[in-house]
């Protein structure tokens, strides 16, 4: 590797530390929306539209955060998120579901609450 190609890759690596930095500090409210929004639909007669928004939030926080490596918040979202997609074809669930949905908010809350978003540099390198 050329010396150039050697700064390339460290400016590299210090623009995707850059952006770990800066998602951390938007992470926290992502997650508060998603628990704002949970909230919201636990207590909706007809939830149909709170679901929709839950799962997209949802959706976007995991993919963001697997892209950064916020491993741990994206499993959870992750898992969030395939609890809802049965919910939203069907519009129906089981209160299990809504159990095991609940459980993983309580982990994500966790999670903010300890300010624990961890992430280990990205490697592109391989």
């Amino acid at each position: 590797m050329s010396q150039n190609d050697s700064s390339n890759s460290g400016s590299v690596d210090a623009q995707l530390a850059e952006l770990q930095r800066n998602y951390i500090l938007k992470l926290d409210q992502k997650i508060k929306d998603i628990l704002g929004v949970w909230q919201t639909l636990q207590n909706s007669p007809q939830p149909t539209d709170d679901i929709y928004n839950l799962h997209r939030t949802v959706h976007s926080v995991a993919g963001t955060s697997a892209i950064l490596n916020f491993m741990e918040v994206s499993r959870i979202c992750s898992s969030i998120e395939l609890l809802l997609l049965p919910i939203l074809k069907a519009t129906t669930y089981e209160e299990s579901t809504l159990s095991q949905i609940d459980t993983h908010m309580k982990d994500l809350n966790t999670l903010r609450q300890n300010q624990d978003y961890s992430a280990k540099p990205i490697n592109l390198d391989g």
